[in-house]
């Protein structure tokens, strides 16, 4: 067995309804449709967000890498980014002025979060998306498939 601990994945195909959709993809969504999207708090909150290719890769090598038997892993990119700076970017690609909706926090949200990813690269493993190429292809290929329908 190998156990992976997955932190904020995003990418394609996310649904923005689901109540267990990431903060990335509600964010696409109001921000395509010219809504503002919501922050609870001052939105400095942090999380560790990874790109679906990063852990689909992190899945093969765990899967086959012979040291990797019967250990856990933390699939992250190692780097905390701010739902402000999520935010702040994907204004930027969109090219949107909007202002965040800004409500009290919500009682438990974890204010910082980072994953340990130094066993995972033991392996032979690292991210290779940031954060802004992420995003960027992420708008894309949701034009796209907009276009197509």
């Amino acid at each position: 067995f190998v156990s992976l601990r997955y932190f904020n994945v995003f990418g394609l195909r996310q649904d923005p309804s689901s109540p267990y959709s990431g903060v990335i993809s509600i964010f696409c969504d109001r921000i395509a449709k010219g809504l503002a999207p919501t922050i609870y708090g001052d939105g400095l909150q942090s999380r560790d967000f990874i790109h679906v290719n990063d852990v689909v890769r992190a899945n093969l090598i765990a899967m086959e890498h012979p040291q990797a038997q019967g250990k856990s892993f933390n699939v992250g990119r190692g780097i905390a980014t701010s739902l402000l700076e999520i935010f702040n970017l994907l204004n930027d690609l969109t090219s949107e002025q909007l202002q965040p909706i800004h409500k009290p926090s919500r009682s438990g949200d974890i204010r910082h979060s980072l994953a340990d990813i130094e066993a995972l690269k033991s392996l032979g493993w690292s991210p290779t998306v940031n954060i802004r190429e992420g995003l960027a292809e992420l708008l894309q290929l949701k034009k796209e498939i907009c276009l197509r329908k």
